[in-house]
């Protein structure tokens, strides 16, 4: 009920009460012989002095509910509790922030029943004046005197330790972790983490949320989780099609002559005498992912990770700091090969609905590509210039014709070069070598560092490391550790493949632009003569080595181009080799070990759960 509601009745219970002793007033005033008009002045005045005592300046209110967010919650209590700022004065804290001192205390209580402590623990110990105080008003603020970098003392949480609970909060508090990895963690590991956002009043997991909840089919939507989640966290992630699989065989109808009614589950989506039940049963189960936040996704990890990785690449990564160190490098680079497909053709196009076949006439080779030597360079935090392996003959004529490719344009900036499968063997990975070595002054020393690729470990390739060791020091990335460790992989070969599709498809769209316009230029020219106009049109999308070359080099380009904009520390490839441990500049190897703690929680690179 609203505080005016309270009010309007009190005042009208108030005139009732006044009139009746109003009354009893005139009845005395009768039995004294009273005039009527002193009867009704005396009526009239009871009746006045009650109303003004019921006025709304003189009862009182009853106290409006306050719900607070529990990052609100948690600035209160760290106020709380710091020595510097409230020292524990529980009525202060509770007039500051609105809440009855009970309300407060009750906040702080270790009771079994009711124990907030594991809510707010993480986010207090992560506190500081300087996050706090932009969460409360300037009237507040100026009432303390402290340095911003002030947290609250180990001792004054130590009694609240026992109390803090298995999960882990993660909230706005948590320095450089992103809202979508929070959530991320908090779905994927609900064991160990719980996502708060900034405006959450009531403690609950992603997976507890009431829009989580399916209105139908309730036990078979808790199977269909409790699979998907199983397999992700065992490292082994399920498909659609094993879903599909999966579904049908545990709640299909069984083999045999055993006795079995259809339920409304199967005679929805796994009847194969209903024509949409595939379909339906697809959107069920797309729906029960977008529920679990969890979506079909291609494999990015490829390659097989060693049971101990992590000691690998703690070794590996202190080896790469100390050559840096010991030869007194002056460059250090990552190299990482990537393959370029020529045709990158959009895989969803625009299309009237209902249609079930869909493709294009435009004739291209899917299939053609070439091979890039990406190079990252810890110092500039830039890329170096590309390097091109197309399908050809080394040494052969195009292989020829391409070697003044620099010279023709100013802006040119590709080496290109020739192979018959278009890969780094290892006449083309010393050729690769000589290069690296004329892009930087003589007298440079340069640490390479790339992976075991089977040129890399060819002896021809061996031999050309060992003769320029006066100039080169090469490290290798252990086997299977490329998704852990590989500089290039990990900031820049995904966004140069993006960069270089976005340059195919406005080259795509002008080539094919230039096809149609000659076209219908010839076939007005036809109708003008009087003879046959050409047959239909047929847009065919060829190879340009020049053009390709082109699209890598404003690819490269335009990454360094955007890196320019932050200095070097915030460039992601400098931040990268900081990540990745290779850093032997830093102060320590914090950043390194919290990436590998991150890494130790994904079920690819992590110990896999006992789901027996």
């Amino acid at each position: 009920m609203k505080v005016n509601e309270i009010h309007d009745r009190k005042a009208k219970l108030a005139g009732l009460v006044a009139e009746r002793r109003a009354k009893s007033r005139l009845v005395a005033a009768n039995d004294s012989d009273s005039s009527d008009d002193e009867a009704a002045a005396v009526i009239a005045e009871a009746i006045s002095a009650t109303l003004e005592r019921c006025d709304g300046s003189e009862v009182k209110k009853k106290r409006q509910r306050v719900v607070l967010t529990w990052t609100t919650k948690a600035v209160a209590i760290f106020m709380f509790l710091h020595p510097l700022l409230l020292n524990k004065d529980a009525q202060r804290a509770a007039d500051m922030f609105s809440v009855s001192r009970t309300t407060l205390v009750t906040w702080l209580s270790k009771d079994a029943k009711r124990c907030d402590v594991p809510k707010w623990f993480d986010m207090v110990k992560q506190l500081t004046w300087g996050v706090a105080k932009q969460r409360l008003v300037p009237e507040i603020v100026e009432q303390f005197d402290v340095p911003d970098e002030l947290s609250l003392p180990e001792d004054e949480l130590a009694v609240y330790e026992p109390y803090r609970g298995k999960q882990e909060v993660l909230s706005v508090f948590n320095k450089n972790v992103s809202s979508s990895s929070r959530g991320a963690k908090a779905r994927h590991l609900p064991e160990k983490f719980v996502s708060l956002n900034d405006n959450k009043k009531q403690f609950l997991s992603s997976s507890n949320s009431p829009r989580h909840k399916q209105r139908k089919y309730l036990a078979e939507c808790k199977w269909l989780k409790q699979l998907v989640q199983q397999r992700w966290l065992v490292g082994d992630p399920i498909s659609m099609a094993e879903i599909h699989v999966e579904l049908t065989a545990m709640f299909g109808k069984p083999q045999g002559d055993v006795p079995w009614v259809p339920s409304k589950f199967y005679a929805s989506y796994l009847d194969p005498q209903k024509k949409t039940s595939a379909r339906e049963r697809g959107n069920w189960i797309r729906r029960v992912l977008r529920n679990m936040n969890f979506s079909v996704r291609k494999k990015t990890v490829s390659q097989n990770v060693p049971v101990d990785w992590r000691r690998l690449a703690e070794e590996a990564a202190a080896d790469i700091r100390q050559a840096a160190t010991g030869h007194n490098v002056t460059h250090i680079v990552n190299a990482d090969q990537t393959f370029i497909i020529y045709f990158p053709e959009a895989t969803h196009v625009i299309a009237p609905m209902g249609q079930k076949r869909i493709g294009s006439k435009v004739k291209y080779n899917s299939k053609q590509g070439c091979t890039l030597m990406v190079a990252a360079d810890y110092h500039t935090g830039l890329l170096l210039n590309p390097f091109m392996v197309m399908h050809g003959k080394t040494g052969g004529t195009l292989d020829k014709r391409f070697q003044d490719w620099k010279e023709r344009d100013p802006t040119n900036t590709c080496y290109v070069t020739f192979q018959a499968k278009h890969w780094f063997d290892a006449v083309i990975t010393v050729r690769w070598l000589t290069w690296l070595r004329a892009q930087y002054p003589a007298g440079s020393v340069i640490l390479l560092i790339w992976d075991h690729a089977p040129a890399h470990d060819s002896a021809i390739v061996k031999d050309f490391i060992a003769a320029a060791s006066d100039w080169l020091v090469v490290k290798l990335i252990p086997g299977g550790l490329t998704s852990v460790m590989q500089v290039c992989d990990l900031s820049c070969n995904a966004p140069l493949k993006r960069r270089f599709k976005s340059h195919y498809t406005q080259w795509r769209a002008e080539q094919l632009r230039t096809q149609r316009q000659a076209f219908s230029e010839a076939a007005d020219e036809a109708e003008d003569a009087g003879v046959a106009a050409p047959m239909g049109f047929k847009p065919v999308v060829k190879r340009d080595r020049a053009a390709v070359v082109n699209m890598v080099q404003k690819a490269f380009k335009g990454y360094n181009d955007e890196q320019l904009q932050e200095p070097v520390a915030a460039r992601a490839i400098r931040r990268t080799f900081v990540k990745a441990g290779q850093d032997p500049y830093a102060a320590d190897t914090a950043a390194f070990t919290k990436y590998l703690n991150e890494l130790e929680d994904h079920p690819v690179y992590g110990r896999a759960p006992d789901c027996t």
